[in-house]
């Protein structure tokens, strides 16, 4: 359908109208057009056999779209059966189509974003000719990094037959998927696996990568930037607040659905989070003793034995101060509130201060280039992990409710130490 020009219509009579005026023609014409798609036989009618006329729909329709030509907010409750999403998705599209404009839609369920995906968007790009283009996007972690795919296979990292076998069905998948995406694998991969395979933001070479013109992430992004419509869920979102803008391209308008969860999204990036698990994790992941694997494994330099000593050193560090917080808060299964700082010694801070630096003279000396960004990225997450357990201790962030998990594991107890902002919209503001 062509774009309909109210500026146009008025140079071409040769008269000046406040704009006041030429706002109220907008907002007709958008109220005009929503009902020539969801009105008793509007295309909707005729693209849908079971087509059913919804007042409810039309009014919400014509409610989003003023909402996007006097740039104010809308909140809408609407009941099962009201046909919402394409009560919000036709005023979008129309908006973006004609003004040249970028709206993303967040959700926060997967199964609503399916439906978007496959059901409502295709019906209004199909059936209705409506001719737009629009985007799934998908945080940097759901990508395949083929340099890092090719790094892991030379590398030798797995200890189990499992990961062997997923690391030889993820090369023949590459021959196949058109995005990279996990969750285009007709597989669950191990974590351990995705983990060495995926891309991952701090490890990402840019465009000095041999595999940059074949990236999916980078091929995928290109899309995004042309779309007028994005899809996102609201993880994704506020990962794009939290970066001040750095995930998504600029946009110009969001609807949130499922929006009574926005809250708990928003707080996860607002606060900090600690565990005994990601801590280990981590570690095994510079080297682990015993499999003896690990980044620190495949670099040949004098100074990695110096580096290998300190990881185990920080291990044991991490296994006292873990210890001491399940003495003192009991080993059952827990969620526990505190009110008060813990009085416990933070006998982490200076082993890893000390792998910190070490890494960090480590940088220098490195040859390879791929080998340097994980040392620096592996330095970084020393400086993070140094930052959050004192602010979680000393518990020195204003306005945070702070608490602890302990869970009951066969090899350790799984302690979560968390800190979370009492008011997560004065933070986003």
């Amino acid at each position: 359908m062509p774009a309909v020009n109210p500026t146009n219509w008025v140079l071409s009579q040769e008269i000046t109208l406040p704009p006041d005026f030429v706002h109220i023609i907008c907002l007709v014409m958008i109220e005009e057009e929503v009902r020539k798609y969801l009105d008793k036989g509007g295309f909707l009618s005729d693209a849908i056999d079971e087509f059913e006329h919804r007042p409810q729909q039309i009014a919400m329709a014509e409610a989003v779209g003023r909402v996007f030509d006097s740039e104010h907010h809308l909140i809408v409750e609407a009941g099962t059966g009201t046909g919402k999403s394409l009560a919000y998705l036709i005023p979008a599209i129309l908006w973006a189509v004609q003004h040249n404009k970028k709206v993303v839609v967040s959700t926060y369920s997967k199964a609503l974003q399916e439906q978007l995906l496959y059901h409502d968007i295709p019906l209004i790009h199909e059936k209705l000719k409506i001719p737009f283009r629009y985007a799934l996007c998908l945080g940097h972690e759901n990508y395949l990094s083929l340099r890092r795919l090719k790094r892991a296979s030379q590398a030798g990292l797995f200890a189990m037959v499992e990961e062997d076998e997923q690391m030889a069905a993820i090369f023949d998948w590459v021959g196949e998927t058109q995005n990279g995406t996990k969750g285009d694998l007709p597989f669950e991969p191990l974590p351990s696996v995705w983990e060495d395979v995926g891309r991952q933001k701090d490890l990402c070479l840019g465009k000095n990568c041999e595999t940059y013109s074949t990236c999916y992430y980078f091929k995928e992004r290109k899309r995004w930037f042309s779309a007028h419509l994005l899809i996102v869920n609201h993880h994704l979102f506020f990962a794009n607040v939290a970066s001040n803008g750095a995930v998504l391209p600029r946009f110009d308008a969001v609807i949130f659905d499922e929006a009574q969860n926005i809250e708990e999204s928003a707080t996860s990036f607002l606060g900090l989070k600690i565990s005994n698990s990601y801590l280990y994790y981590f570690l095994d992941r510079l080297y682990h003793s015993r499999t003896r694997k690990g980044l620190l494994s495949r670099i040949e330099h004098d100074y990695v034995l110096h580096l290998r000593n300190q990881v185990g050193v920080v291990r044991k560090a991490v296994e006292t101060f873990f210890t001491r917080i399940v003495e003192e808060y009991g080993r059952k299964d827990r969620v526990l509130r505190l009110y008060k700082p813990i009085a416990i010694d933070n006998s982490i801070y200076f082993p890893m201060k000390e792998l910190h630096e070490s890494l960090k003279n480590f940088e220098g000396m490195v040859q390879s280039e791929e080998d340097r960004v994980e040392i620096t990225s592996a330095a970084n997450r020393c400086m993070e992990f140094n930052n959050a357990i004192p602010a979680f201790l000393n518990q020195h962030l204003d306005e945070y409710v702070y608490w602890l998990e302990i869970t009951e594991k066969k090899r350790f107890n799984r302690v979560v130490l968390q800190g979370v902002p009492v008011n997560a919209a004065e933070e986003l503001q």
